[in-house]
């Protein structure tokens, strides 16, 4: 066995050794392809090498120049024709996942279609803040895409991509005399003349009702509330959360107000997460009444939907416990969702779209290319 003196740069974290005496291969484009689709398939960078014979650094730098070469979406769908002509449906899902790196953890924020199953473009930041996701819907109208209805979680920086914020709470000396304050409870604008209207604003924008679920759970696990009422209060709420129909939710929100007697203070915090918030948890049903041409078709509640791309994420992702830093981080990641939009899938009900990709589906012509050979077509 043969011991190499190996150096670590401390300004690109990467090791490198001097051997002089050894002649570098010279590695084929289908063997570069091989390696990387290899990695993103679950082969760790170990196997890889004692399966290739190829150092570790080697390996990772032909995939790390994948993820380099990699076009950004805008750029994508340009080459694609997807901004002339795609079949986007306009339901657009939001949706965030948490990626570990040894840099801090980073937000990695997702922007999918509905109706096609295509990530049309994703973003990372630090946190999921309303200067992160102004970016990504940007993104997402530069590649085409026309938002017709919004579907995302109740934190408040997704509320605020399409509602007006309401003027601060004016700040009250203890002891003062009380007196009228115009200002409080209307819309920004009015106390801000320079205050900007959301940049999806008019835009139907429907909570997340699993969200909602999980907030209601949360506060139904305090002690003071006991079975016989946390069980009662609970169906209720699914009922007006998980109904299909728009009677059955009315039935709901009225058994909640005037029958159920909210005594506790866990009954009265649960019954605010969902009364506050039902004019956008019942948007999906005057959406399909506003729009005739979505009346017979299937409109989201929830996220659900974008669990797909996201356990599809996990099954790469946890097999890397953290990244060394987040442009590496960022550069695995978009090759893996790449990957994604080529995947064929076959779960879908229409026969139609069965064993088509994402791309293919969203109109896009792609017939003899994989992600791979895309990147190198593209960069050729």
């Amino acid at each position: 066995m043969e011991l190499v003196q190996r150096y670590f740069c401390s300004s690109c974290h990467k090791s490198f050794s001097f051997r002089r005496e050894v002649l570098r291969k010279r590695l084929t484009e289908k063997l570069k392809r091989s390696i990387t689709h290899d990695y993103l398939c679950g082969l760790s960078l170990s196997d890889l090498s004692s399966k290739n014979n190829i150092s570790v650094g080697s390996l990772w730098s032909i995939i790390d120049s994948f993820g380099a070469n990699l076009k950004s979406d805008e750029e994508v769908a340009a080459e694609l024709r997807l901004k002339e002509r795609n079949k986007w449906s306009g339901i657009l899902l939001l949706d965030g996942k948490v990626i570990k790196t040894h840099e801090g953890n980073f937000s990695l924020l997702l922007a999918f279609d509905f109706g096609t199953s295509d990530l049309i473009s994703s973003v990372f930041g630090r946190y999921e803040s309303e200067e992160a996701l102004g970016k990504l819907v940007r993104q997402v109208k530069s590649c085409g895409y026309e938002i017709k209805f919004l579907v995302t979680d109740a934190r408040q920086a997704m509320v605020n991509l399409t509602q007006l914020k309401a003027c601060p709470r004016p700040f009250v000396l203890k002891g003062s005399r009380h007196y009228p304050r115009p200002f409080y409870g209307k819309p920004m604008e009015v106390f801000d003349p320079g205050y900007s209207k959301p940049l999806l604003f008019g835009v139907p924008h429907q909570l997340c009702v699993v969200h909602l679920l999980r907030d209601v759970d949360k506060v139904l696990k305090y002690p003071r509330t006991t079975d016989g009422e946390r069980k009662k209060l609970r169906n209720i709420l699914y009922r007006i959360l998980l109904s299909r129909r728009y009677p059955s939710h009315l039935a709901g929100v009225r058994k909640l107000k005037e029958r159920f007697p909210l005594t506790g203070k866990e009954h009265l915090r649960t019954a605010d997460i969902v009364l506050s918030r039902l004019s956008m948890i019942t948007t999906h049903f005057r959406f399909r009444k506003d729009n005739p041409a979505f009346k017979r078709k299937k409109i989201p509640n929830s996220t659900n939907p974008m669990e797909n791309i996201i356990s599809y994420l996990n099954q790469r992702l946890k097999t890397i416990r953290k990244f060394k830093t987040m442009e590496s981080a960022r550069r695995v990641v978009r090759l893996i969702i790449f990957k994604y939009r080529f995947r064929k899938l076959n779960g879908a009900k229409n026969v139609k779209r069965r064993k088509k990709s994402p791309l293919e589906r969203a109109g896009a012509k792609i017939r003899g290319l994989n992600y791979l050979t895309f990147i190198q077509k593209s960069t050729a």
